[in-house]
């Protein structure tokens, strides 16, 4: 088994740069990819999450750009179905470059970021330097093929073609970009192309015939379909989930041991709406005595671990400028909560989130497995805890079919003092009341309904309900 990147047939400058910037051994899905992808062949790579794909494909496309003294442009596109994947990435690859001292190009085309693309793309292209490597999302990859004048011609010569989070990709919402992406891009026979997911179900013809070269492909598969060894998971057989995640998120609010270093724990909470990934962020903040400002203009509020939680939204229906503050305050301490949709699931690698809260089941095991991937990455300790109420029963058996093993049940997060039930009521009613005044045009679910169909606790519900008719009879006496 290789043991260094030479080995793995790096050159010895690269692999000289990668000691100096801390990337001291290979991981095990870069051990068994980068050997193929020197050798000229095409690979389909399965790996746990947090367990090095981006190094996987981004290593051997810079080695061989450093190796070619023609310099191509457009010599690899990086394509991923999410923005803050495709920054992530971006990170990934930049600082590698950066640390090489060699001058490679690179651009990042993103939704809600057009203007300053499109102009830094103009840029690259009046100064006779075009981009060498390109991360993108299918949407704005494929504006830019029919807006910019020539940049299909030029894709044509491209060398290095990846698809990351590919399963996600090959999806009904992005194959048709994905077609007219692939033909602006020489065909696979005259490429190189990479797959990798942490979960890759089998691939159609279709695609198979549109991407890899037959007799040419390998696939190489580590801890696929699985949740790494150290993840605690759980359900939670919640009656009312605002409080049984209330619960959660107060018993791990304190500081996670990083190595030596006490750093203040982050925690994700996950919906399957823009809607609800919303409501939880204000009901999480208005029950810890904490507005969310959604003004982009206003000042980021100080923040400390003491003072209890601070909650951002992330998810498709927010700008993106917003997008990227709300993802910067929780990297960097300024909030510890982030409540977001699937557009969080997949790639991201923030240090010391400890605990991933499903507030809403995932309806499938591939969802399931990058949700709770967000923790316990990279051979550190994390917990995944899923809200359970009678309409996800179905779903929970998929996932646990899926993972080969039963999920233990939590019952610590079912009982709650008057207090608590009484603060949890009054915040979420002002959740309510907040959202609708936003004008959210996001999918609403009918709280009413939903609540007395799932919670199945009549006297909760009604409680609740009762107190958000009081809460709209005051207000509208108020206008009166």
């Amino acid at each position: 088994m290789a043991e260094s990147w030479t080995e793995l047939g790096l050159s010895a400058e690269l692999s000289n740069t990668l000691l100096k910037i801390g990337w001291y051994e290979p991981k095990e899905i870069q051990r068994q990819s980068i050997p193929l992808v020197k050798e000229k062949l095409d690979v389909i790579g399965v790996a746990e999450t947090g367990s090095g794909k981006t190094g996987a494909f981004a290593l051997p496309m810079i080695d061989s750009f450093i190796a070619d003294v023609t310099r191509p442009a457009y010599y690899g596109l990086i394509l991923v179905p999410a923005r803050e994947l495709a920054n992530q990435i971006m990170s990934v690859v930049q600082d590698v470059v950066n640390a090489t001292g060699e001058d490679i190009i690179t651009l990042s085309l993103i939704g809600g970021s057009r203007r300053d693309a499109d102009t830094r793309l103009q840029k690259m292209l009046m100064s006779g330097a075009p981009p060498n490597i390109v991360v993108a999302t299918p949407g704005k990859m494929l504006s830019f093929l029919k807006d910019v004048p020539g940049l299909a011609t030029a894709m044509s010569q491209l060398k290095y073609l990846v698809f990351d989070e590919a399963d996600r990709l090959f999806n009904t919402d992005f194959m048709p970009s994905i077609r007219e992406i692939l033909q602006a891009l020489p065909p696979p026979d005259s490429r190189q192309t990479m797959l990798f997911s942490a979960t890759m179900g089998p691939i159609s013809d279709e695609v198979q015939g549109l991407t890899v070269r037959s007799g040419k492909c390998r696939k190489v598969a580590v801890d696929a379909a699985s949740t790494v060894r150290t993840l605690v998971q759980a359900l939670v057989l919640a009656k009312n989930k605002d409080l049984s995640l209330l619960h959660i998120l107060q018993t791990y609010m304190g500081a996670a041991s990083i190595g030596h270093q006490k750093i203040a724990s982050k925690q994700i909470v996950f919906c399957n709406s823009c809607a609800e990934s919303m409501r939880v962020a204000l009901m999480i903040n208005s029950f810890f005595h904490q507005p969310l400002e959604l003004d982009e203009d206003q000042p980021v509020n100080t923040f400390t671990v003491a003072s209890g939680l601070r909650a951002v939204p992330l998810n498709g229906e927010i700008r993106q400028s917003q997008r990227e503050e709300h993802l910067r305050q929780f990297t960097t301490n300024a909030a510890n909560v982030l409540v977001a949709t699937d557009v969080a699931a997949r790639g991201l690698d923030i240090p010391a989130v400890r605990i991933v809260v499903n507030y809403d089941a995932p309806g499938d095991v591939a969802r399931y497995i990058h949700r709770v991937g967000r923790t316990a990455r990279a051979g550190s300790y994390g917990k995944a805890v899923t809200l359970v109420q009678a309409p996800d029963l179905q779903a929970v058996a998929l996932i646990e079919q899926g993972l080969g093993r039963q999920i233990d049940i939590d019952r610590s997060a079912t009982k709650h003092p008057e207090e608590m039930i009484r603060r949890c009521s009054a915040a979420g009613r002002d959740a309510d009341n907040r959202l609708r005044d936003m004008g959210f045009r996001g999918k609403r679910l009918d709280r009413s309904k939903a609540a007395e169909a799932m919670i199945g606790n009549k006297s909760v519900v009604q409680h609740r309900m009762k107190g958000m008719k009081r809460g709209r009879v005051d207000k509208s006496r108020k206008k009166k």
